[in-house]
């Protein structure tokens, strides 16, 4: 199941429960099965059969979530009361009442649900359970906590420069067309063939650049959010540098070394090349959050003037790493505005590699910020999940935006 297997996952599951029909794990874990292949039936009937051999908290509120996904508004608040009876607090049960009470119309009681539960910062586990009772709102085609109607931009879209570096020409194309359909025509987009670094390609761009904000973009990022001027026309009326995914403590070579609740931002990792999805959420936190110290380099926007200000090191960071993280960091001790913002959605490619290259300007970052690095890494989670396509991925975005509102963690 955990591979993703479902086919193989519900093979093994009949097997057990062929010989003990009343197996109360294989019925739970069937229960989850079914339910992430979207049997939802299948689903509520063995969570059901479960919970009767005894009240595990777990398995409640699984049943719960289940037919809170069918629309059984009664049967989900039944089971989610009987696991907060066998485990006060339980927040997969607060959280499945919390959205029944949404469903039913009581906006109020929902909100104090929410607040019970302690999101966004509660124990992981949790957080991806609501993570994905979220994403289970798309995958049934429903609408719940989306707004009505986008939030509108109310700054003048600045003129615009996208810097973007490639060897692939399939890519750049692929990159080239995403934009075309999210910007107004009159961008100026400054490609840029095979560079020694990004850093040195990215300064080279920086003292050309005619428009007044600027993009650095990786040629395997397709930007899937609309009007991408008018985004970062209201992110940047308040910052000076906006990216998609970054860290407010920067304690380390990697954003996550700070740990989870310094992290904000979503990205999706993908491509339509490749056809795949794979939305990621660093928290459930929404909105602009200032005061970032670091951003994935995959995409950042700044005022070309504040840029032109901090540059790209370019002598201590001659390769592809680092650059983004030393200027960002740079940026927030220099006084300026530094944000992260959910409302700009990405595909990203590529995940990332900690390979040889990195490993080769990792002691430069280090030898050049300490003490940087030297406490160990802190814990930290993607949860992420698959959908069927870019339309799914903006879906989720405004689903995960109106939760975040309901509960009370949309920030900027």
């Amino acid at each position: 199941m955990r591979a993703g297997d479902l086919e193989a996952a519900e093979a093994a599951v009949a097997s057990l429960l062929a010989a003990d029909p009343a197996h109360a794990q294989a019925l739970h874990l069937g229960g989850e099965i079914a339910a992430r292949a979207g049997h939802l039936d299948i689903a509520a009937s063995r969570l059901d059969a479960a919970a009767r051999a005894g009240p595990d908290p777990a398995i409640l509120a699984s049943a719960a979530r289940v037919h809170w996904r069918l629309g059984d508004l009664g049967a989900a608040s039944a089971a989610a009361r009987r696991s907060l009876e066998a485990r006060p607090g339980f927040l997969p049960a607060l959280l499945v009442d919390a959205l029944a009470r949404h469903a039913s119309g009581d906006a109020a009681g929902c909100r104090e649900r929410l607040a019970q539960t302690g999101l966004p910062d509660a124990d992981p586990m949790a957080v991806e359970f609501a993570f994905q009772a979220v994403a289970e709102i798309v995958k049934d085609r429903r609408r719940v906590f989306a707004a009505d109607t986008p939030r509108s931009a109310s700054a003048a879209c600045p003129t615009l420069t996208v810097v973007t570096c490639s060897v692939d020409e399939a890519k750049l194309a692929r990159c080239r067309a995403a934009l075309a359909a999210t910007l107004a025509p009159g961008f100026e987009h400054i490609e840029i063939r095979a560079p020694r670094s990004l850093a040195d390609a990215y300064n080279g761009a920086l003292a050309r650049a005619r428009g007044e904000a600027i993009v650095f973009l990786h040629d395997d990022v397709e930007v899937l959010s609309p009007r991408l001027d008018a985004l970062l026309a209201r992110a940047l009326a308040v910052a000076d540098v906006v990216g998609v995914a970054g860290t407010r403590r920067l304690a380390g070579p990697t954003l996550g070394w700070g740990g989870q609740p310094a992290m904000r931002g979503w990205l999706v990792h993908g491509s339509s090349a490749a056809g795949t999805w794979d939305f990621s959420a660093l928290s459930l936190h929404a909105g602009l959050a200032v005061g970032m110290q670091g951003l994935d380099g995959c995409f950042i926007a700044a005022r070309t003037a504040a840029a032109r200000k901090v540059g790209f090191d370019a002598a201590t960071f001659d390769g592809f790493h680092f650059y983004d993280l030393d200027f960002c960091l740079r940026a927030h001790r220099a006084g300026l505005a530094v944000a992260a913002d959910t409302a700009i959605l990405v595909a990203h490619a590529s995940r990332g590699s900690l390979g040889p290259a990195w490993q080769a300007q990792a002691p430069r970052f280090a030898a050049k910020f300490p003490p940087l690095g030297r406490e160990p890494a802190q814990p930290s989670h993607f949860h992420a999940v698959r959908l069927a396509s870019a339309g799914e991925a903006l879906r989720l975005q405004a689903e995960l935006d109106g939760f975040c509102s309901v509960l009370g963690s949309r920030e900027g």
